[in-house]
C-alpha cells in the first residue's frame, strides 16, 4: 500500500529475469551493458574451469576496495583453513 492509502499494481522481477530483460532490448545504448553481461558471463565460466582465477579475482577486488595484501592474504588463509577443518570434521563425523 502506497503512503497515501493507494494500493498499486507493482511488477517484480528476480536477478535472472531482469538480466534477460535487458538482454531483449533491441536498442545501442543496451549494448555496452550486454558486452559487459557477457564478458562477466564469460569470465564466470572460465572460473568454472579453474577456480584459481576466481581467488585471484577475489584477491584484487579485495586490494581495489583499499584492504591490504597483508589483511587479504591472512583472511583467505584463514578461511580456507576454517572450511578444511568444517570438510575434514565432516568427513570423519566430528561434531562441529
Amino acid at each position: 500500500m502506497a503512503a497515501y492509502g493507494k494500493q498499486r499494481l507493482t511488477d517484480v522481477a528476480d536477478t535472472e529475469q531482469l538480466l534477460r530483460l535487458i538482454q531483449s532490448i533491441p536498442s545501442p545504448k543496451a549494448e555496452p551493458f550486454k558486452t559487459w553481461l557477457a564478458m562477466v558471463g564469460r569470465e564466470r565460466i572460465e572460473e568454472t574451469i579453474d577456480p584459481e582465477q576466481a581467488i585471484d579475482r577475489a584477491f584484487e577486488t579485495y586490494i581495489k576496495k583499499g584492504y591490504s595484501e597483508e589483511w587479504v592474504l591472512f583472511e583467505f588463509l584463514n578461511n580456507t583453513h576454517y572450511s578444511s577443518n568444517i570438510i575434514i570434521r565432516e568427513e570423519w563425523g566430528i561434531a562441529i
